[in-house]
């Protein structure tokens, strides 16, 4: 999955603002998925990449869901990962826009390509869920993610990891959302020490 990871790391540059850092000691959350190819192994790939730029990363149960409404392709397997980011730099939006350059690098490590369309089957779907207690609305760039209050499919691992972690814009906890919010169809898929 990996290989070109200098060719990989240039294009993600050509994103924009590859040279920000952020803040170290930055609480991340991650939700990863995957309805493409060796899912298992696309998960498994996300979690050690990850673990480069997240210290005491810690990894949810798997969960399996069906496709969404208007997608393409198979159901996915959904997980969150959370931890303290390892970089040095300024806080703020240079913190999240620099995670964010890592997770479209891990995704790129993957095989996914840099042009996406909603609905299109996905080797690996990182999304930055939430970066401290930040509110961030800019281009290309939204924290907390602007539909995971929503999402059971998110809601449901990412309360293993940070139950209390309060929401920014909405104010209730992970826990609190995770109840009021489901999946149709999410199931667990194994343990995830199973798959990291």
């Amino acid at each position: 999955m990996a290989g070109q990871d200098a060719n990989v790391w240039t294009e993600v540059a050509a994103v924009g603002r590859a040279e920000e850092r952020p803040a170290a000691g930055a609480r991340v959350a991650v939700g990863i998925g995957s309805n493409l190819g060796d899912r298992e192994e696309c998960l498994r790939f996300a979690a050690r990449e990850l673990e480069r730029c997240l210290e005491r990363l810690r990894t949810s149960s798997v969960y399996r869901s069906p496709p969404r409404e208007g997608a393409r392709g198979g159901g996915y397997l959904n997980m969150c990962v959370a931890g303290v980011w390892r970089g040095d730099g300024p806080a703020g939006r240079g913190a999240a826009r620099r995670v964010l350059d890592q997770l479209r690098y891990v995704e790129l490590g993957a095989g996914r390509s840099l042009q996406r369309s909603p609905g299109e089957p996905r080797c690996l779907d990182l999304d930055l869920l939430l970066v401290d207690d930040l509110r961030i609305r800019e281009a290309g760039l939204e924290v907390p993610h602007p539909r995971m209050a929503e999402r059971g499919f998110v809601l449901r691992p990412l309360s293993e990891l940070v139950p209390e972690w309060r929401h920014p814009v909405v104010g209730e906890t992970v826990t609190e959302l995770a109840r009021r919010h489901t999946s149709p169809g999410l199931e667990p898929y194994r343990a995830s020490n199973e798959i990291t």
